[in-house]
C-alpha cells in the first residue's frame, strides 16, 4: 500500500457508525454508505489492500451532495477532492472489522492512485425522491427464508414485537 502523510489519530472520531447501504459492490463492497448516531452521513471508497489490511477512505457527505451524487449530478472525484470539512479520514480495517492507522488527510494528500476517474459519475437508477427526511429515521433489514411458511411465522413475529413490516416475495 502507499505510504501517505496526515495526522494520526487515536481512532476515527465518529460515533456509532451503522451501515446503510452498499453502493457499489463487486467482489465486496468498494463504495458504502454509513450514517452516525448524529444522522451524519459518511461514504467509505475502498482504496487499497495489502496482506493485513482495506484501506478505506472515510468522508462526511451532506445529504444534498449524497442525493447528487446518487443521481448523477455531482462526481465522486468531487465528493472526495471537496469534502464538506475539507479533511477525508484514511482508515486501514483489519479481517476482524478493527481499525488500525487512522490518519485524518487533506485532499491534496490522497495518493492520486487511490482518486477515481475525475468525470466519475453514479450510473445506477436515480433517486426518484428526496431523501433528506427519510434517511435519518429510517432503517431497513432484509430477512431472506427458505420457504413461504418461515416467511409467515418470522413476519408475524416481527408484528408481535411491533416492527413495521411489508412482504416483498422474489
Amino acid at each position: 500500500m502507499e505510504a501517505i502523510n496526515g495526522i494520526l489519530l487515536e481512532k476515527l472520531p465518529v460515533k456509532e457508525l451503522h451501515k446503510v447501504s452498499d453502493l457499489i459492490y463487486y467482489d465486496g463492497p468498494l463504495l458504502s454508505h454509513f450514517q452516525s448516531s448524529n444522522n451524519e452521513n459518511y461514504l467509505f471508497f475502498w482504496a487499497d489492500v495489502d496482506d493485513t489490511f482495506n484501506r478505506w477512505l472515510v468522508v462526511r457527505v451532506s445529504i444534498e451532495r449524497l442525493q447528487a451524487y446518487l443521481n448523477g449530478k455531482l462526481s465522486f472525484y468531487n465528493i472526495i477532492t471537496a469534502p464538506n470539512d475539507n479533511f477525508v479520514y484514511k482508515v486501514d480495517i483489519d479481517a476482524d472489522l478493527n481499525y488500525h492507522n487512522v490518519l485524518m488527510l487533506f485532499p491534496e494528500q490522497i495518493p492520486q492512485s487511490y482518486l477515481p476517474d475525475r468525470n466519475a459519475k453514479y450510473t445506477f437508477d436515480p433517486l426518484s425522491e428526496d431523501l433528506s427526511d427519510k434517511i435519518k429515521s429510517m432503517f431497513k433489514i432484509e430477512v431472506i427464508c427458505k420457504d413461504e411458511q418461515e416467511q409467515e411465522k418470522t413476519y408475524n413475529k416481527l408484528i408481535e414485537q411491533n416492527y413495521e413490516c411489508r412482504l416483498l416475495t422474489l
